[in-house]
């Protein structure tokens, strides 16, 4: 038992009176992944910009994306496509899911991207990551439209700045490509950001 004493009054009356310290609670642990989603594409708008996937009976599926996104969009109204959406989903609770758009996808890109994400959200080991990056871009065989999908998505896959600068290593050679160019250049300016902050 230790005992205090205090030659300030105030300062004991602070401590005696202040409230006790508490961690919050989180009542639902939420969850990413990434994950792809095809559908009859049938609506997009809103004042918070969306679209919707229709699987006919009522069943549809509503993803969040940009305005400028959204723009981009439209040209695939009332077509089957598949696209790479971040789904946020509280552990348990699948009802409660949202969906973040990320890249529309060509047919011929979604088996390799599916097996590509879900080696993604199994493994938090950097280095299995890493891996699964240059194992991802070295069976590529449309390099530059796969990096094109990786460029505008980074955000979504990618959290660690070894990712960035792996990312930036296996595009340094595509950069012939303006639309390829163009994206890189962003990742660059964020990976500099981040660096001048360590």
């Amino acid at each position: 038992n230790y005992q205090f004493f205090y030659t300030n009054k105030n300062i004991y009356n602070k401590i005696i009176s202040t409230k006790k310290i508490q961690k919050k609670r989180s009542k639902n642990l939420y969850k990413n992944e990434l994950t792809i989603l095809s559908g009859y594409f049938n609506s997009i708008g809103g004042n918070d910009p969306n679209y919707h996937f229709d699987y006919g009976s009522g069943q549809r599926t509503i993803v969040d994306c940009t305005i400028p996104e959204a723009i981009e969009l439209k040209n695939y109204l009332y077509q089957t496509i598949s696209c790479l959406v971040q789904k946020k989903f509280v552990v348990n609770d699948y009802e409660n899911t949202s969906y973040l758009h990320c890249s529309v996808l060509k047919n011929e890109q979604v088996p390799p991207f599916r097996t590509f994400i879900k080696k993604l959200n199994e493994t938090n080991d950097l280095l299995e990551r890493l891996d699964s990056m240059y194992d991802f871009m070295d069976n590529s065989t449309s390099r530059i439209e796969d990096m094109i999908v990786l460029l505008k998505s980074y955000k979504y896959f990618f959290e660690d700045i070894n990712e960035f600068k792996t990312l930036l290593i296996l595009s340094k050679n595509l950069t012939e490509n303006k639309d390829l160019k163009k994206l890189r250049d962003s990742l660059l300016i964020d990976f500099e950001n981040q660096m001048n902050k360590i």
